[in-house]
């Protein structure tokens, strides 16, 4: 890496952007939570955004008394985790359909 790249990559850490690193022996970029700087060892890059995701269709069940639905909404496998965990719902699952959309 040149030192114009070093910078950058630093920049974007520092502003909140996520950092993938890459050893010299390996071909695999890993995410990196806190990275430990080493330009010497490693190849580090700003973290790419994929184009698309897929999205799922869940069931769910909101409460012991309450019939199995189908959510209205199509979410990624961590919104939804994410989403019926704020809500309180323990019970919920893919219902098998799946899109493959835009990352906005």
């Amino acid at each position: 890496m040149c030192i114009n790249e070093m910078v950058a990559v630093l920049q974007h850490y520092e502003n909140g952007g996520e950092v993938e690193c890459q050893s010299y022996r390996s071909h695999e970029w890993k995410n990196m939570e806190i990275p430990t700087w080493n330009f010497d060892k490693y190849y580090y890059r700003i973290k790419k955004t994929p184009k698309t995701k897929m999205v799922y269709e869940w069931f769910y069940q909101g409460t012991t008394t309450e019939k199995y639905s189908v959510a209205d909404y199509l979410l990624t496998e961590e919104e939804a985790t994410s989403y019926y965990k704020n809500i309180g719902i323990k019970h919920y699952w893919q219902t098998g359909r799946s899109w493959e959309v835009p990352n906005d």
